[in-house]
């Protein structure tokens, strides 16, 4: 698959992700636009067997209420400097998995550090590592996640 067949998949998966963050199913997207958005299509365009055009996105993702960038390329995984947006994490639903570890294991983090007063935080390789194994993401959809939940503040190749 070319760069960008790989990137339009990843893309994809992120657009399944938003719309299963904000707790909704096919079924639901469809009742709740009153017919708009077609519970077939919507699984057709997350699955990448119809064409999502940038139009058709951007209207999805603003009945989501999320924005276009969810949808951008994240860097790629190498040795990036990942900044998590704390005001954020305070303000979040922790009723899933994910969130709530990530919560717990940056509160070690600033803890260890004795970092009480910013609004982000850092973090570093071993950090990063780590958090990615507590959570079972191994892979880039751990950067894609912090995207979804309006986490990752900032994430570049050092």
């Amino acid at each position: 698959m070319s760069e960008l067949g790989h990137e339009y998949r990843n893309a994809l998966i992120r657009l399944r992700q938003v719309r299963e963050r904000a707790g909704l199913t096919l079924k639901q997207v469809e009742s709740m636009s009153n017919g708009r958005w077609k519970a077939g299509a919507v699984g057709c365009y997350e699955r990448g067997t119809r064409f999502l055009t940038l139009e058709r996105a951007i209207e999805l993702l603003d009945f989501y209420g999320a924005q276009i960038s969810v949808l951008a390329p994240l860097p790629k995984m190498g040795d990036p400097r990942i900044i998590i947006n704390l005001r954020n994490l305070r303000n979040i639903d922790q009723s899933d998995y994910l969130t709530r570890a990530i919560k717990n294991l940056i509160q070690n983090i600033k803890l260890s550090r004795g970092d009480w007063n910013s609004e982000l935080i850092t973090l570093r390789k071993s950090d990063f590592q780590n958090l990615r194994a507590v959570t079972g993401y191994l892979d880039e959809s751990f950067l894609i996640a912090l995207e979804i939940r309006g986490l990752l503040l900032s994430s570049k190749r050092q």
